[in-house]
């Protein structure tokens, strides 16, 4: 029979020792596992919360708070959301996708951090070049917000990237210069693939002549790398430009989804039985028809951990006047040239203020009466570091 408890961490608390034993992998991705299969659980200890009013009690177990963890993006989403709008201006944006072909897959798997640092490097590399060209009526400083995804939807290594781009810039002079159209058209996907490709194959086999990659099988070999660039060279690359937002009160929530997403969320697991995993997901090809695949339990894993990061890899950043480096002093003046209102100073969201905001849970107030919930009990880790009192929890001694 199947079983309720359908998430990664249960997959991996009852079939990881297994998988584990038949494969080597970094130990930062051992953490990583480990940390999924802890979360949520009491081995990482937590805390007992009892309404003084009518006595209701709830066990509240903490998070592993690892990124790659499905149980521990819905806050960090929400929290990111609240804090980036911020930074947003009234002014539409276009979500761009820019994605390698398949052939450098095998080469990227071997390279991760070298390969995926080169994508956004190419990618900003080619979104300035355009936007400084004269020839693309547009000549203006820009920015863009980039999230690197490795998966498909069937959970297959498929790295790209997704790129919010404002319809806009700054002139020389500090004053807002909207992309042509009105902000209606950014670049012409096309040329923007072609530049990509030709700056990413540039890079590429400069890194292959320092010898600066790790080449597996016959890339080895100087005639199959020249072989392979060579191929590339003539194959058009996949580059896509959406149309811009109708409601840019939604493009912060948008590209919420986008950077706090991991490779699957619980969400999509359907049943674990018998060693195996039924998971759901949209097939593109068909008219984003919702399909379901069965997989074994070895493979799913297999296919989660593969989507790891290198250790200490930012997969969110900021670019041109929203980059951490000069945006208070560009958006200042987009802000001025735009005559729109400064949101004033950016605020730290606790998580009781997140959840209010986005989901209208107050966890201080008892869901049976409304009374208030009071922290009675710490249950230690059982293993680790003691964890603190959560933020805005009142101790009272049971």
């Amino acid at each position: 029979m199947g079983n309720t408890q359908v998430s990664v961490g249960e997959i991996f608390r009852r079939y990881g020792d297994e998988f584990l034993s038949k494969h080597r992998l970094p130990i930062h991705w051992l953490k990583a596992i480990g940390a999924v299969k802890l979360c949520r659980t009491a081995e990482l200890g937590g805390h007992v919360e009892k309404c003084t009013s009518c006595g209701h009690t709830k066990v509240h177990y903490n998070s592993c708070g690892n990124r790659h963890c499905p149980q521990c993006q819905g806050v960090n989403r929400e929290k990111w959301v609240l804090e980036k709008q911020y930074d947003h201006l009234p002014v539409p944006y276009f979500h761009a996708v820019f994605t390698v072909p398949q052939e450098l897959h095998h080469l990227f798997r071997y390279n991760r951090a070298k390969l995926y640092n080169l994508l956004f490097r190419c990618i900003w590399e080619t979104l300035k070049q355009f936007a400084s060209n004269p020839q693309n009526r547009l000549n203006a400083k820009i920015g863009a917000i980039m999230v690197l995804h490795t998966w498909t939807q069937q959970l297959e290594y498929h790295p790209h990237a997704h790129c919010i781009v404002p319809a806009g810039g700054i002139d020389s002079k500090g004053n807002w210069k909207n992309a042509p159209g009105n902000g209606g058209f950014l670049f012409y996907f096309k040329a923007l693939a072609n530049t990509f490709r030709g700056k990413f194959l540039w890079y590429l086999r400069e890194m292959y002549d320092k010898n600066e990659l790790e080449l597996p099988g016959e890339l080895g070999n100087k005639y199959q790398f020249v072989l392979l660039i060579k191929t590339l060279k003539n194959k058009q690359w996949n580059v896509k430009i959406n149309e811009p937002f109708c409601d840019n009160n939604h493009v912060i929530a948008y590209l919420g989804r986008y950077i706090h997403r991991i490779a699957i969320a619980n969400s999509r697991i359907k049943c674990i039985d018998n060693g195996m995993v039924t998971f759901s997901y949209t097939d593109r090809a068909d008219d984003n028809k919702q399909k379901e695949k069965t997989v074994t339990a070895m493979k799913f894993m297999q296919l989660f951990v593969q989507h790891f990061l290198p250790k200490h890899f930012m997969k969110i950043r900021n670019y041109g006047i929203l980059s951490s480096r000069s945006k208070t002093s560009d958006l200042a003046k987009v802000r001025e040239s735009l005559k729109c209102k400064a949101p004033g100073a950016k605020k730290k969201f606790t998580l009781r203020e997140v959840l209010f905001i986005t989901k209208g849970i107050d966890i201080e107030k008892c869901p049976h009466c409304g009374g208030k919930m009071v922290v009675t009990k710490i249950i230690e880790p059982l293993r680790g570091p003691p964890r603190k009192l959560p933020l805005d929890k009142t101790f009272i001694a049971a």
